[in-house]
């Protein structure tokens, strides 16, 4: 559109908005006026109604308040008018045919609004501050709408006549205006064509029109002098590309060398008349390194490249490894008229950051190697350092801990975030020795160690993560084992010298027994020579329950005859039993015995307890005294049932595993009872340590089964246990302890 169009538009739109502006405040405005003087008349008739109402109000005269009501039929406006009584009950009312029905509501109070067409007023009729009631007058909108729609009507034809006469004058003189920038865009026109920047404009006027003439002329006078400078900047590039200690040169499209500089002579270890004019990519990239060539180009038709690593061969054969940057230039027609290559020798550069990078790569393998969990962090234990140890552990790759804080990425760790920090503020090692954790279900222990960093003003700290679980285990064993060996050469000693007296008394006390119940001719000839009978001597002896105490003394002389049996199993191995038996019915059998235990029922019904068998398929059968291993599962049984059911565990449950581990056997008997704490746990197997009360526990019972597992089969046995996750006993059988060979 021409400028010429532009002008006649802007004028135009500028009058119409102007003039619709004006219109409509000058509308707004009177009808506003138009409605506050009708509200103000309506105010007043309905005053004056009120007024005339008083005293037909007053003598209840309904005639008289119509026929007053008829007088406001002269004014065409108001539609409707009411009279209500005090009580606001309708008293007289005027309506018009063409008005709507009567409200129902009468307010006694000042009450105004325009609504759906028409003025609404309600007016209190009060004289000498007494109410009589209220008149309700509707004043119609009708005259207001028709002296507004003849407002518009007159307005539309006077802003036609108006835009009409607005375009005759904008056309007239927007010449004034667009004549001197045609001017200024002809002499454009002819420079651009012809460039001639010594061209200059003669200024016609003097408003912002000639500013822009003298701008232009300026422009001109700026781009001839640009010219010149251009010239010397460009003898100055070229000094300061032959002066430049980077590679400089110039390319055709077929590949023919245009031009090189000093640097570019010394590294190339060509001669400028040996290379200008022979095939740059030929001449320095023999066939081998040539497939570099073809992969610059590809990337080179997306567009400029930067930072391009490439290697060279130079003259003397030698390889130089080029950080290579081009652009190029193009003709009109955008077609490609030379490649301008900089290139800067890298060679030492790269192998410094190669060899760096091997002591990088050498360094990491070193801390993956590692078998401890090794972790980096910066003063917001943000993390630094994750060795593969650690991505072991929690499953999170490097590249993703990296940055991540390290209660986010290892929460186990939120815990020693004390010690961390402490060690950082501190400058000081700080250590934590045997912290247990729980694992898949299993108790396991770790040392954590945390090494503030010191120097080259780097804050923060190393963790180091190391699982000694199998040493405490191995200690506990081998502290367990001394203990077991020395208490087998003890129990071997006691056994013996307690064997002799418990017989005596035993036979004793059964020979009392008899002498003093059975009716045998020898019992009734002594009881006569001493005056009485055996009858009477039994009543003596149930009166007292000396009877009773004669069973209780002849129970106790056995139970401690077995305990003497159970220590010498300590002392001795034999083999006169083994043969092959399967595990999984072992322990269902020695379920079985456990339920049906008297001793055991009279405290808890073991047949509540839930059990979960969780037996591998096809295990092969193992050697063993089927006796013995049954003594073991049913003594882990009975005191797991005992525990939960002094602690009320609610829903108790056995969790019975039978699996191959490795070339042993596995078995492992869990409970969800209240647990052991450490101190207790690492004594279980100890001979007379027991954590029931005082007379309720020999404290044999877990030692022997020890005994039986470890001596007697060559197997091993553990126990994993925290107060509040319950107790696992694992128990560990070679295939034959003999040979090593299992028969199925």
């Amino acid at each position: 559109m021409s400028i010429k169009k532009k002008l006649i538009i802007i004028i135009l739109g500028i009058t119409l908005f102007t003039l619709t502006v004006g219109f409509v405040f000058v509308s707004v405005h009177a009808s506003s006026y138009m409605k506050d003087n009708l509200a103000a008349t309506a105010i007043k008739n309905a005053e004056l109604t009120g007024q005339y109402a008083i005293v037909p109000l007053t003598f209840g005269d309904r005639g008289q308040a119509e026929k007053n009501l008829s007088v406001l039929r002269k004014i065409p406006s108001i539609k409707k008018a009411v009279i209500y009584d005090r009580d606001k009950n309708l008293f007289a009312a005027y309506r018009h045919p063409s008005a709507g029905q009567l409200p129902s509501i009468a307010f006694h109070r000042d009450y105004q609004s325009f609504k759906k067409g028409f003025f609404h007023v309600f007016r209190p009729i009060i004289h000498k501050d007494k109410p009589y009631g209220t008149v309700y007058l509707a004043v119609s909108l009708e005259p207001l709408v028709q002296k507004t729609k003849r407002s518009i009507l007159i307005f539309a034809g006077s802003l036609l006549g108006l835009i009409a006469v607005a375009a005759l004058l904008a056309s007239i003189f927007q010449r004034t205006v667009t004549a001197p920038i045609l001017k200024l865009a002809d002499v454009m026109g002819r420079i651009t064509t012809e460039p001639d920047y010594a061209t200059r404009i003669e200024k016609t006027t003097a408003d912002e029109i000639g500013t822009l003439y003298d701008g232009f002329n300026s422009m001109l006078e700026r781009i001839e002098k640009g010219q010149a400078e251009l010239k010397a900047e460009r003898d100055f590039s070229t000094g300061i590309i032959e002066g430049t200690p980077a590679l400089v040169c110039g390319i055709a499209p077929d590949g023919t060398t245009t031009f090189i500089n000093p640097a570019g002579e010394s590294i190339t270890g060509y001669a400028r008349d040996e290379i200008i004019g022979k095939n740059w990519w030929q001449t320095l990239f023999p066939q081998d390194e040539y497939r570099q060539v073809e992969e610059f180009f590809r990337d080179f038709e997306k567009g400029d490249v930067y930072d391009y690593e490439m290697t060279m061969t130079a003259k003397d054969g030698s390889r130089k490894i080029i950080l290579w940057n081009s652009i190029n230039r193009t003709d009109d027609a955008r077609d490609v008229t030379e490649l301008t290559g900089f290139g800067t020798d890298i060679t030492q550069r790269k192998q410094a950051e190669e060899k760096l990078r091997h002591l990088r790569n050498y360094l990491a393998n070193i801390i993956d190697s590692m078998p401890s969990i090794l972790i980096g962090v910066d003063n917001e234990t943000r993390i630094t350092q994750w060795n593969r140890k650690a991505e072991n552990q929690t499953g999170l790759a490097p590249q993703e801990a990296m940055g991540q804080r390290l209660v986010d990425a290892f929460p186990r760790m939120e815990e020693e975030i004390g010690k961390i920090e402490e060690a950082m503020r501190n400058r000081q090692i700080q250590e934590r020795s045997k912290v247990a954790r729980q694992c898949n279900g299993e108790t396991r222990y770790e040392d954590v160690t945390v090494y503030p960093l010191l120097s080259n003003g780097i804050e923060g700290a190393v963790i180091r993560l190391d699982d000694i679980t199998e040493r405490v285990r191995l200690e506990d064993m081998m502290i367990q084992s001394e203990k077991m060996l020395s208490v087998g050469g003890l129990a071997a000693g006691m056994a013996h010298e307690i064997n002799n007296p418990l017989a005596g008394i035993i036979q004793n006390a059964e020979m009392v027994k008899r002498r003093l119940t059975e009716d045998i001719p020898a019992n009734r000839s002594a009881a006569e020579e001493a005056g009485t009978s055996l009858d009477k001597i039994r009543a003596y002896l149930e009166s007292r329950r000396l009877i009773r105490m004669l069973e209780h003394i002849h129970t106790s002389g056995h139970r401690a005859a077995k305990i003497v049996k159970n220590m010498l199993s300590f002392a001795r191995k034999s083999e006169s039993n083994f043969a092959p038996h399967d595990l999984a019915t072992l322990l269902d059998q020695s379920v079985a015995l456990a339920s049906t235990d008297y001793d055991l029922k009279k405290q808890y019904d073991f047949r509540k307890i839930e059990i979960i068998r969780e037996y591998e398929p096809e295990m092969p059968k193992i050697r063993c005294e089927a006796s013995k291993i049954q003594q073991v599962f049913l003594n882990i049984l009975k005191n797991g049932a005992e525990a939960m059911s002094t602690n009320e565990v609610k829903n108790p449950q056995f969790v019975l595993r039978v699996m191959r581990d490795k070339n042993m056997a596995r078995v492992e008997i869990e409970d969800n009872g209240p647990g052991v704490e450490e101190s207790a746990r690492k004594r279980l197997f100890e001979p007379f340590f027991t954590t029931k009360p005082v007379g309720i526990g020999t404290g044999l019972g877990l030692s022997v089964s020890y005994f039986i597992v470890t001596e007697n089969h060559g197997g091993e046995m553990k126990v994993d246990s925290m107060p509040g996750h319950g107790t696992k006993f694992i128990m560990r059988l070679q295939q034959d302890p003999r040979t090593g060979n299992n028969d199925r």
